[in-house]
């Protein structure tokens, strides 16, 4: 199982650095992963009485109940690469079937009506051919087709967080389309949910797709949002009055109003009304307390209001509310922001509030490297990928003390592996740009170390053009 480390590593941090069952499997909230499920489900009439639905990469096991939602009468089945994925699910949803299995290799005679892999083919396996092989593998294991979603380029665009993880495998759905047609001529391709998604079925021949249930008001709005479209998010939040005292509802409203009106009162009344509510009722409102303050800090922070940042916070910390995901969603926007409007006593004190070493080393780096403390920074951030290897933050920051050291050799290539996996990093984007000028006038006296540097970064996606013209190759001709 070498080719799939990755992934299992991935989700083993997942795991740990979560406390939402939608998170922990790498999902934004519960109404995109219920759409995801509900688009996937579509694939083919769900009323047969011995319908069978094997879900490949099932992680918790949350599709089982929704399909129950849709077809009581179904049998599942639900595989997994990862032991303690498999061990939640169980205990999570004791009457579903589920079993530690590669796909690959699965020993199974069993064939299944439906085979679905929400979200499983979103992570870069060992090669793409692996990825290839796992498709072909899900048809042969259906009757009657295999359905699943992929990330598209324009997923990069929405790309949330520092994470670089093993890598996310973004590919255009039509670049892919005549590999499938080798499997089956019978496809069906959507681009119409999500813009960051693509969901492909394979057809057996005879089979047609099928219709299931709509959603409620309020997962429309949150749908309407994911797709920018926030006066039709509004329209729906006025559908539902019964949910108009959720905390969710809230919510919406107020990162509807933020996107039509800014950083305005209404906004900030229904973001602060969705906070109160999460935190007074946290074991009935689904919304969980650090969502509703992710999405306040965030309205503070680009209100420019830090000191009511700063506040929230602390009172998070006074309730003992800060959990495992507090770092990353609340301290370090929140640690950056002091920072960049020079309080660094204050981002300081943000330290103290860290239970995570990595996080609190990464806190301390940004701060030396802030007050111009090279050494103190790179020790630090260091220490820091020690903990957290995957965090792309740490290494932008890392590329950045090699600009300011003089050294554009190691701030490239530091600042390209980034862009790999968030290519609009504006740190980073700079921090290429600026070393790759610097290597471009060594390259000019003679270096071949920077020259080689700016041939290998004339192929990559984001730089390659600036890279060309800086330092065009010699034409064979001439």
């Amino acid at each position: 199982m070498p080719a799939h480390e990755p992934v299992l590593a991935y989700y083993t941090r997942t795991l740990a650095q979560s406390a939402s069952p939608c998170a922990q499997v790498g999902w934004e909230s519960l109404t995109i992963q219920r759409l995801r499920f509900h688009t996937l489900l579509n694939a083919i009439d769900l009323s047969a009485s011995n319908l069978r639905v094997l879900d490949v990469g099932c992680g918790l096991g949350d599709l089982y109940p929704y399909l129950l939602e849709l077809a009581p009468q179904a049998h599942y089945r639900g595989i997994d690469l990862h032991p303690t994925m498999i061990a939640a699910a169980q205990r999570r949803h004791p009457q579903g079937h589920f079993a530690v299995a590669d796909i690959l290799d699965w020993p199974t005679e069993e064939r299944f009506d439906l085979v679905i892999a929400s979200g499983t083919l979103s992570l870069r396996f060992a090669t793409e051919d692996t990825s290839l092989a796992i498709i072909e593998r899900l048809f042969e294991l259906a009757t009657q087709a295999a359905t699943f979603n992929l990330q598209t380029p324009a997923a990069l665009e929405r790309a949330t967080g520092t994470s670089l993880h093993c890598g996310f495998w973004h590919v255009d759905p039509a670049a892919l389309l005549p590999r499938l047609r080798e499997i089956t001529p019978w496809i069906v391709l959507r681009e119409d949910v999500l813009r960051s998604d693509a969901f492909l079925t394979l057809y057996h021949p005879g089979t047609q797709p099928w219709a299931t249930k709509a959603f409620s008001p309020l997962e429309r709005a949150e749908i309407c949002l994911h797709r920018g479209e926030h006066l039709q998010a509004l329209h729906w939040l006025e559908q539902d009055p019964d949910a108009a005292p959720q905390a969710r509802h809230a919510l919406l409203r107020g990162v509807a109003l933020c996107h039509l009106g800014g950083a305005d009162a209404d906004a900030l009344a229904a973001l602060t009304d969705a906070f109160q509510r999460a935190q007074s009722h946290p074991e009935t409102d689904p919304l969980s307390t650090i969502e509703a303050a992710e999405t306040l800090l965030h309205f503070y922070l680009y209100a420019d209001d830090l000191t009511a940042a700063r506040a929230l916070v602390e009172q998070l910390d006074q309730r003992s509310q800060l959990g495992p995901e507090a770092p990353e969603r609340l301290l370090l926007p929140l640690h950056e922001a002091l920072l960049h409007d020079d309080r660094a006593e204050e981002a300081q004190t943000l330290e103290e509030l860290l239970d995570d070493p990595g996080s609190t080393w990464h806190m301390r780096g940004a701060r030396a490297l802030a007050l111009g403390h090279l050494d103190a920074a790179e020790e630090a951030l260091h220490n820091a990928l020690e903990h957290h290897p995957w965090n792309g933050a740490i290494r932008a920051l890392l590329a950045t003390a090699a600009l300011r050291r003089g050294a554009p050799e190691r701030a490239l290539p530091a600042a390209m592996a980034v862009l790999d996996h968030h290519p609009r990093h504006d740190l980073c984007r700079h921090v290429a740009l600026s070393a790759l000028r610097d290597l471009a006038k060594a390259a000019a006296r003679g270096d071949r170390q920077a020259a080689a540097l700016i041939a290998d970064a004339a192929h990559h996606p984001v730089l390659g053009s600036l890279a060309r013209r800086l330092h065009p190759q010699p034409n064979p001709q001439t």
